[in-house]
């Protein structure tokens, strides 16, 4: 069984990857939906809304390994002795979300359904930092 605490050179890893996750996920969205190109087939995103989309992806792929380590070593633990159970839930469950609609982000051809599934990643990765944040200050509680 793993321990909930972690060495500083983990901490620094994991927080590089979850930053730059979340600042190229949020660039992207900024620089497609604000900043389009015109280049004769009406808007486009530019190539720095393309850059950071390939290098969101990139850095998810090194994120759920981190966060595969992650769930051996702390969320097992933590469920079992319950500490901050709500706020790791409410961390565990939007990335869990996260990871399944990638696949409707990148394979969805149903025109209907893939605005929905563009809409569900981006609120919902949105949303994931401030409730990260929640979990690292709150106070550890025991669920009763």
């Amino acid at each position: 069984m793993g321990t909930m605490k972690f060495g500083r050179r983990f901490k620094i890893l994991f927080f590089v990857i979850a930053i730059a996750m979340y600042a190229s996920g949020a660039g992207q969205f900024v620089a497609a939906r604000w900043f389009p190109v015109e280049r004769g087939f009406g808007p486009e995103p530019s190539g720095l809304a393309i850059a950071l989309l390939r290098a969101h992806s990139s850095v998810s792929f090194l994120f759920l390994i981190v966060f595969g380590y992650l769930l051996h070593s702390h969320v097992r633990p933590g469920l079992r002795s319950k500490k901050k159970f709500k706020s790791g839930l409410s961390v565990l469950i939007p990335i869990g979300l996260l990871t399944a609609t990638v696949p409707g982000l990148l394979y969805l051809s149903d025109e209907r359904l893939k605005p929905l599934n563009v809409f569900v990643h981006v609120a919902v990765g949105f949303a994931v930092g401030g409730v990260f944040l929640i979990h690292l200050v709150t106070r550890p509680k025991t669920r009763i």
